[in-house]
């Protein structure tokens, strides 16, 4: 479909369903998005899966009706621009690619085993279907109709001559093991999952996931403008902007303690690891900050307590872990030590009463 360069903000709900499925499934398993490619559906998604590849064309809608038989025949009857012999029906028939609706609307009895929850792209294993549901399908698809004299007629045609083809409900069925509904998903939905994500599975800091999540939409609409491939452009738009990770040992043994330890921070907003030099708080207290930073934290570490308490006063609604390391110096004690102790007991302190969710 066409639509102009500034775009409609009706379809910012599809835009927002494409970066979706495209987190969740993984950037590194994708590797080719298209939007609204010439040919294709809303977006086109091919992803690695094991030996093979899995190609999957997208419908994204904010209508909010009832899907019913007729419903999904209208969707699966959807035509490329100014072609009379190319639907979607047609190409999921005619290769293996995976027909994904995300719908606002609710199936009904009808349509309602074709349902998959949110985030499963899996095909169906097995779908059972009746003559008279097999009857009402294949009537629906000849019924085909639309305004354009010019075109329409061509395209009923094309639709009754493909409606012959299911016959049998083991036809029919063997079709549509390949068409997956995701009902009710609603864009504010869309978009707390798009920010979860960022957050927990590609580490953008809370504070920095709207606008990465607007980044990532001007991505799709440039994709869409330009007819170019956006996989790399997203995946470089959030990698330049994740939070560096803990630096972990490689070699590192579990300590037996290491649960309590992790379940006293979050209780209690704060953990002293003391002990001598080399001793190994250090890489402990790492471990431990990696295990909240997969968490969706933000993280950092230093050994000058001003730029941790400006790391804690900035964004302060998102969840954070800091390392403050050696604050009295590491083998020989800072000439400061008595000055920097007052200074931790006041930041310990404003940090401990913060409340917990």
């Amino acid at each position: 479909m066409n639509i102009t360069s500034a775009g409609v903000k009706g379809y910012e709900y599809q835009y927002y369903a494409t970066i979706y499925i495209a987190l969740k499934v993984g950037l590194e398993k994708i590797t080719s998005l298209r939007i609204e490619m010439t040919g294709k559906e809303d977006a086109y998604l091919q992803i690695e899966h094991g030996a093979t590849s899995i190609n999957i064309e997208i419908q994204a809608k904010m209508e909010n009706n009832v899907i019913d038989i007729t419903k999904l025949s209208n969707w699966l009857t959807h035509f490329q621009e100014q072609k009379v012999d190319n639907n979607l029906l047609h190409r999921i028939s005619t290769t293996n690619d995976i027909a994904l609706f995300i719908s606002r609307s609710r199936c009904d009895d009808e349509t309602v085993f074709l349902k998959n929850f949110i985030a499963d792209i899996e095909p169906h294993k097995n779908i059972h279907l009746n003559k008279q549901w097999n009857s009402k399908f294949k009537v629906a698809i000849s019924e085909y109709s639309e305004k354009s004299k010019r075109l329409g007629d061509k395209r009923k045609q094309f639709c009754v001559s493909q409606a012959s083809l299911f016959s049998s409900c083991q036809d029919t069925s063997v079709l549509l093991k390949k068409v997956i509904i995701w009902e009710e998903v609603t864009e504010e939905q869309l978009r707390n999952e798009v920010n979860s994500l960022l957050n927990k599975k590609y580490k953008i800091a809370q504070s920095r996931a709207d606008t990465i999540q607007l980044s990532l939409l001007e991505l799709v609409r440039r994709g869409r403008d330009e007819q170019i491939e956006i996989k790399e452009l997203l995946q470089n738009t959030i990698n330049s902007n994740k939070t560096a990770a803990p630096s972990l040992t490689s070699n590192y043994v579990i300590r037996p303690e290491e649960k309590a330890l992790l379940q006293q921070i979050k209780s209690n907003n704060i953990l002293l690891l003391t002990g001598s030099s080399l001793c190994g708080k250090s890489v402990l207290a790492k471990q431990l900050a990696f295990h909240l930073f997969e968490d969706g934290y933000n993280y950092t570490i230093g050994i000058n307590l001003q730029e941790i308490s400006l790391f804690f006063s900035q964004n302060s609604i998102e969840d954070k872990i800091a390392i403050l390391e050696d604050p009295w110096g590491g083998i020989e004690k800072s000439l400061d030590s008595l000055t920097i102790w007052r200074n931790i007991e006041n930041f310990v302190g404003n940090l401990a009463s913060k409340p917990q969710e």
